[in-house]
């Protein structure tokens, strides 16, 4: 009879650990989408750096830097919030343990290197424009 609560933790970890899967490609996703739609947005931009003398390197570099920007914001937001609403749970609740510093420092390293990873394809076909296509289409 005590081995069922143990088992109840495990068949809800995971679950939970699917859910944070499942979360995380949907989140993959949309910062692929959204990369892709505002590199489309800036192509004339991209042909102009092009044409200026810019490396296909230099546009993918660009388009990485400004993602890991967004994402590093996010990471620091979302840390704070976990942070928070952690200490108002052990507030509450005290039999409960303290959320890890490396959980939080994990987390934050598969989000960061995801959100680079998902922003990789958008960034390499907004690399691909050819220099003449913004000059001819001004």
């Amino acid at each position: 009879v005590a081995a069922w609560p143990m088992r109840g933790k495990i068949i809800l970890s995971r679950e939970l650990i699917g859910t944070m899967i499942a979360l995380g490609l949907v989140i993959a996703f949309a910062i692929s989408g959204q990369t892709l739609f505002w590199a489309n947005q800036r192509i004339k931009q991209f042909g102009i750096r092009r044409a200026l003398g810019a490396s296909k390197m230099d546009i993918l570099q660009l388009i990485l830097t400004e993602t890991g920007i967004i994402c590093g914001l996010g990471i620091l937001l979302g840390v704070g919030i976990s942070v928070v609403v952690n200490q108002a749970i052990l507030a509450l609740a005290t039999d409960w343990q303290p959320m890890s510093p490396w959980l939080l420092i994990a987390v934050a390293a598969v989000v960061l290197v995801g959100g680079l990873l998902s922003a990789c394809i958008p960034g390499w076909r907004a690399s691909q424009v050819m220099p003449g296509v913004s000059i001819r289409n001004f």
